[in-house]
């Protein structure tokens, strides 16, 4: 049995599934001593926000009682379309003097009342403008009623939050770590999962520009369910079998691969459009360029959507193999550790 002590469970809720970690944290090498990849209750979360309270609710007792996990705190990443990820530049100043600064600045890009969001903020760096001192800082702001939602959930099982993460910071965290030894950490990541793309460019490994796009792989399994006549769960299983990208050299003669190029590609292209404007969005504004892209999520997964995504974006693609930053009691194979890199990037919560 997982003693309570020092260890924490981490969850990534997504509309299709929950991913679980158990761990301890650490600067350099935490420990994973259990994990699991379970099924969403169908309709408990959508976009990031719990809709069905109860059945989510009963599958998590479900989880710890079947794993026999016994912890105090949790920890939770989260993304949904309603939070603002910025960067802005503001004076040097002292930390309490930074909040409010910091609270003013929100209050220009939040659409609505700025009182119904919970802000926090990370100082990137220091940078220098027209001889003034300046501060460079992340800004994330989400509706507290969803951060509330969360809060609720764990203490209706009995667990303390230990932190509520935004997506890519967790993610990036570990990708950090798991790329230590590569100097240029710079790069977009693109998250499919199943109801949404998460697009996130990073400046030395720390994310600047967020984006969340809905269209996910459900949308590639509606497709090919419609193209060939299946349920949608059939399509998500004709996707995983016989679902690819195709480049655009490719005029497949047989049938069943036309169909599915004529299935697949309409969606995969809109999604590449919206990552295409961010990273040009990006560009424009810094005047900086980006030469790699990571590929994280079930959505990964599509057979040769990474190396489509990297011809088009004119970027290398940098796969996800090789010695991990973690101690693992318990090993996630190699083969879904691209489902897992959000949720093991809570562990590195020391590191900040």
């Amino acid at each position: 049995m997982f003693g309570a002590g020092n260890k924490i469970l981490g969850l990534d809720i997504g509309s299709s599934n929950i991913k679980w970690t158990v761990y301890s944290e650490a600067k350099n090498m935490p420990t994973i001593y259990n994990w699991g990849l379970e099924e969403t209750p169908p309709g408990a979360v959508r976009n990031g926000r719990i809709l069905e309270k109860q059945s989510l609710l009963d599958k998590l007792r479900e989880v710890i009682v079947n794993n026999r996990i016994k912890v105090a705190k949790a920890s939770i990443t989260l993304a949904c379309p309603e939070m603002v990820i910025r960067t802005v530049d503001v004076p040097k100043l002292k930390q309490k003097e930074i909040q409010n600064v910091v609270k003013y600045e929100s209050e220009q890009f939040i659409p609505g009342n700025s009182d119904e969001y919970i802000i926090d903020y990370k100082i990137l760096g220091e940078i220098k403008e027209n001889q003034n001192d300046l501060l460079k800082v992340l800004v994330v702001a989400v509706p507290s009623g969803i951060i509330q939602n969360y809060i609720e959930l764990l203490e209706n099982l009995s667990i303390n939050p230990r932190a509520i993460d935004f997506f890519s910071n967790s993610t990036c965290r570990f990708l950090n770590n798991f790329l230590r030894d590569v100097k240029d950490k710079n790069y977009v990541l693109i998250d499919v999962g199943a109801s949404n793309t998460i697009i996130t460019i990073a400046e030395q490994g720390v994310p600047v520009l967020t984006r969340l796009v809905q269209i996910g792989s459900e949308e590639i399994a509606r497709t090919i369910a419609n193209s060939f006549n299946l349920t949608l769960e059939d399509g998500e299983k004709y996707m995983k079998t016989h679902g690819r990208v195709f480049f655009d050299n490719e005029q497949p003669e047989d049938k069943f691969l036309w169909e599915m190029m004529t299935s697949i590609m309409p969606t995969v292209e809109l999604l590449l459009k919206n990552i295409f404007q961010s990273v040009e969005f990006y560009k424009s504004k810094t005047q900086k360029s980006i030469e790699t892209v990571l590929m994280t999520g079930g959505g990964s997964y599509l057979k040769h959507i990474d190396k489509y995504f990297a011809q088009q974006l004119s970027m290398n693609i940098l796969p996800l193999k090789g010695i991990f930053p973690v101690k693992m009691k318990n090993n996630i194979p190699e083969d879904i550790i691209n489902l897992f890199c959000n949720v093991l990037g809570l562990a590195f919560r020391e590191e900040e």
